[in-house]
């Protein structure tokens, strides 16, 4: 199963990404943490398409999929601006008492994830997720 994904930034990449590894995961992890997984996944590929693309047609991320002491980790890399989460995305009574219909998605993303790690490595970002 671990394996490297390059995949152009379109967020329909994502049921592709999880047919890839669905069967690894179906065998190693509980129905939670596969929906954790899935969802976490989606959440995060969602939000590069959405917020790092700069209209490109011809840009790319890539999802490297590691299995490591016996946990799951995604790094996902991708081209865009340097992000780096404000503590209001990650507070659950700021993200949940909100009336916006947007901003919940990094919280979700925590949710999903035992630790998110968001990097800057100058032309590159990279995320950095364990289940």
């Amino acid at each position: 199963m671990p394996g490297r994904f390059i995949l152009k930034y379109d967020f329909l990449e994502a049921p592709r990404i999880w047919d890839a590894i669905c069967h690894e995961v179906s065998e190693n992890y509980s129905p939670d943490e596969q929906i954790r997984l899935r969802l976490g996944m989606t959440e995060i590929i969602n939000n590069i398409v959405e917020h790092a693309s700069t209209g490109r047609e011809d840009a790319r991320f890539s999802l490297r999929v590691l299995k490591l002491d016996g946990r799951l980790f995604l790094c996902l890399s991708h081209e865009g601006p340097t992000f780096v989460p404000s503590p209001e995305a990650m507070d659950p009574d700021k993200v949940l008492a909100s009336e916006r219909t947007r901003g919940r998605g990094l919280w979700l993303i925590s949710q999903c994830f035992t630790e998110v790690r968001y990097r800057d490595r100058g032309l590159t970002q990279r995320i950095i997720a364990r289940l």
